[in-house]
């Protein structure tokens, strides 16, 4: 029997494995990304993961007004379009 195939064009990226020292050590092997999106998958899509303190940067983004979120029960929501917004002016603003 075959599997159906699934066009995904969104990935996010796999959770990182960190040893006891919290040095990176791997990633998880990435994931279809949903349209809503939880802070913690907020934080690995935009790869704030691999900063110090991933709450903390994401709340700065937030409170600056960059990134809108909404509360859903008791935790924050995100859409997937404003996360590649962001990341796109972003870009835009500050080139590498």
């Amino acid at each position: 029997m075959n599997q159906p195939i699934y066009h995904v064009e969104h990935w996010l990226p796999g959770q990182l494995i960190r040893d006891e020292n919290q040095n990176i050590t791997d990633r998880e092997p990435p994931t279809p990304c949903p349209n809503i999106l939880t802070m913690d998958e907020a934080i690995r899509y935009l790869r704030f993961d691999e900063v110090g303190n991933p709450r903390n940067a994401i709340d700065r983004v937030r409170n600056s007004g960059q990134l809108q979120g909404y509360m859903q029960g008791k935790g924050v929501k995100f859409r997937r379009v404003d996360l590649d917004k962001y990341v796109t002016e972003r870009m835009e603003s500050n080139p590498a």
